[in-house]
């Protein structure tokens, strides 16, 4: 069973990878724009952090919302992973010093303050999502991991077209909570109890 969903998603990769290459990237940037009006609008962070990822190329653009929470004083943390694939949040502002690190994503090199727990909400990148709020990475498990057992409000950044009916998943695969598409915020939990 497992192997039957491990090829299933390596085939759903290489197909998001592809149709996320063709996008023009006038679209994109007004797609991205939207989106980070949709989170601001839709999601109060005046009382909590925010872990956020550092986008690659062609993900849903983080950038400004990384600008805009250090903007409104919000404590921002940024992703590292590690040798022994485990992955730590680490506290971010525009001093940090970045590194290469995961496919050749900017992380912090380690020497700020580290996300201990708690409450927060965690912006999680992936190829594409379900309304039900399953989720395809790319296929190294980070964010499974991170996220398991922890007290986060997840939050899925994606564009409209990688919205499918199923993702295939694991009982390992973390499920979202709310997925923001230039088209709108999904409820994943009502998405679930539909």
């Amino acid at each position: 069973m497992t192997c039957d969903i491990d090829l299933k998603k390596a085939s759903l990769r290489k197909t998001v990878l592809e149709k996320r290459r063709s996008i023009p990237k006038d679209q994109k940037d007004l797609w991205d724009e939207k989106i980070c009006e949709l989170l601001f609008s839709s999601f109060d962070f005046s009382n909590t952090c925010v872990l956020c990822y550092n986008s690659l190329t062609q993900e849903v653009d983080t950038r400004r919302i990384s600008k805009t929470l250090l903007e409104k004083g919000v404590k921002l943390y940024y992703p590292k992973t590690f040798a022994d694939s485990r992955m730590a949040f680490y506290e971010y502002n525009e001093a940090t010093r970045l590194t290469c690190g995961f496919m050749g994503v900017s992380e912090p090199d380690g020497e700020t303050g580290m996300f201990s727990g708690g409450s927060a909400i965690c912006i999680v990148p992936g190829l594409c999502f379900s309304k039900r709020g399953g989720r395809l990475g790319y296929g190294a498990g980070f964010y499974d991991r991170f996220l398991e057992g922890k007290d986060l409000t997840k939050i899925a950044l994606s564009y409209e077209c990688f919205i499918i009916d199923d993702v295939p998943c694991s009982q390992f695969d973390a499920r979202m909570d709310y997925i923001i598409t230039q088209n709108g915020v999904i409820d994943c939990a009502d998405s679930r109890e539909a």
